[in-house]
């Protein structure tokens, strides 16, 4: 609420200040590209960590 009324004061216009916001969609699409990378590379790092318990479990058992 405080960041929307300094916004307003600081434009004095919402037009003004939706433009503003807009100059940082480029930003918020890489962070989510990067943390849609970071997401499949915990899910792979994950399934190869498994698939080596795996391997421990059956040499502990054999």
């Amino acid at each position: 609420m405080i960041f929307g009324l300094v916004m307003y004061f600081t434009f004095g216009d919402w037009t003004k200040s939706g433009v503003f916001g807009e100059t940082f969609g480029a930003v918020d699409s890489l962070f989510s590209s990067l943390a849609f990378g970071a997401l499949i590379y915990t899910i792979i790092l994950q399934s190869k960590e498994l698939k080596l318990q795996r391997e421990e479990l059956q040499l502990t058992r054999a």
